[in-house]
């Protein structure tokens, strides 16, 4: 034991001392880094190892620097591996500029004397509280004043207050020449961002009664931020599409393991562009916000063994299992067509309409589609013989089986995209639906409680 306690001493001797060694290099090479940048301040420093440098670890430096010049305040930052590096030599730094923060003479002359220390910097570049007086002014209405301000690589992000203590969220976008425009929420209740988790792509909030993701819309060029996730401790949290809402799990990611239960069909009727958003109008959890969809023109099959035609009273593709949802593409004399996956690649298949619920009885039913496995040497093409065409590049994320065929083949859905037809054999151990299997993970749960009560879990076999 003795000789394990020393050789364990040893290794962390050696590691602190390699952290040490990598730490002392990262001082030594920024020590000149304000000579080499006339005009800046060093405001932050970090060294880490992460990666790989020609086989072994990647050594490296970050430097934040700011200036106060022309009436703007200044971030840059500069990155470098330091495995090659020699002490002495230059340094290749990698550099990035951010966006400048317009400030007035009176900010400028007061944040030129503070101390560097003061600006946090560890995750994000927070501008301090010391400084924010004469920053940004652009983004205020008259009484108002910013309460946060952080920088991003193409953007600004504030929080604003005003005379009456209601707080609003404010976007600032660069182009690169100038700030083109500015996403600005209602003034409400307190918004607060953490930095901690937030970057150009995606920003988190907290208002009043919220924990919110927001991020750049793909939808709608003129108001492109919108809330994208809404975190809830007392109902379930969601993510918010445009046609749909998702069950989400902070930890787990997404509830579609190989069925739509997670999914919520509809459009939402409640705001969620950030342009003139109040928060409080965004439901804070997914049963409420679910019933302020509009699911007019969605459809689905109400239960298992449903039919699956060509045409109206024709050919029988297969026998579609509960909950296969789509878009009503037309009718005919009692039948319906729907179109499942999307509007490019989608398949349009014809039901019998008693067959089908319609609107937002589509979000009161459950799946029922199969679980199943995949053998270790599985084959996407050789079980669904050209779907790699039919991806057209995409990644394979998603299986859904969704109707079986008079062959014993499969009607499988990819990525939510497109209905491709499957081997039998492609697919093995299909079962219940996995909605099925946890009810029934939860029901024996639930017999052990009330069998052992508070002493289950440590119940031993024998001593009944």
């Amino acid at each position: 034991m003795k000789k394990y306690l020393v050789l364990l001493l040893a290794l962390v001797l050696c590691f602190g001392a390699a952290r040490a060694e990598v730490a002392q290099k990262g001082d030594l090479i920024t020590a000149g880094v304000e000579a080499d940048f006339p005009g800046w301040r060093l405001v932050g420093e970090s060294t880490y190892g992460s990666g790989k440098w020609e086989g072994e670890l990647a050594h490296h430096c970050e430097v934040i620097l700011m200036q106060v010049e022309g009436g703007e305040l200044r971030f840059r930052t500069l990155h470098v591996i330091m495995n090659a590096v020699e002490v002495g030599d230059p340094v290749p730094w990698d550099v990035t500029d951010y966006p400048p923060v317009p400030v007035t003479a009176e900010a400028a002359e007061r944040i030129a004397a503070m101390d560097p220390a003061e600006f946090d910097t560890f995750y994000s570049l927070y501008v301090p509280e010391a400084a924010l007086p004469g920053c940004a002014e652009f983004l205020l209405k008259e009484g108002e004043h910013l309460a946060d301000l952080l920088v991003y690589t193409d953007i600004l992000v504030a929080t604003v207050e005003n005379e009456a203590g209601q707080m609003g969220l404010r976007i600032a976008h660069w182009d690169g020449m100038q700030y083109s425009r500015v996403t600005a929420t209602a003034m409400s209740g307190i918004v607060s961002v953490n930095e901690y988790h937030s970057h150009s792509e995606g920003i988190e909030l907290y208002t009043e009664n919220q924990q919110l993701w927001v991020f750049p819309s793909t939808d709608a060029e003129d108001a492109p931020w919108q809330v994208g996730i809404v975190f809830s401790d007392d109902d379930l949290s969601y993510v918010i599409g445009h046609d749909c809402l998702l069950e989400y799990d902070y930890y787990c990611g997404f509830d579609t393991d190989q069925h739509n239960d997670g999914y919520r069909y509809g459009t939402p009727t409640f705001p969620v562009l950030l342009d003139g958003l109040d928060f409080s109008d965004v439901p804070s959890g997914l049963s409420d916000a679910a019933a302020l969809l509009d699911a007019t023109g969605y459809a689905c099959t109400k239960s298992d063994g449903v039919p699956v035609y060509d045409a109206p009273g024709g050919n029988i593709l297969g026998s579609a299992y509960a909950r296969l949802v789509g878009t009503v593409v037309s009718e005919e004399d009692g039948w319906v067509q729907l179109l499942v996956g999307d509007a490019q690649r989608g398949a349009k298949l014809w039901f019998r309409a008693d067959d089908l619920a319609f609107g937002n009885a589509v979000n009161e039913l459950h799946c029922g589609f199969p679980s199943f496995d995949v053998a270790d040497d599985w084959d996407a093409e050789q079980a669904m013989p050209g779907v790699t065409e039919a991806l057209q590049g995409d990644e394979l994320w998603m299986l859904l089986l969704v109707a079986q065929t008079p062959d014993g083949g499969w009607l499988v859905l990819v990525n939510e995209d497109f209905v491709i037809e499957g081997r039998a054999d492609g697919f093995i151990d299909v079962g219940p639906c996995w909605f099925e299997i946890y009810a029934q993970w939860e029901a024996e749960w639930e017999a052990e409680e009330a069998e052992y009560g508070d002493d289950w879990d440590t119940y031993v076999p024998g001593e009944e």
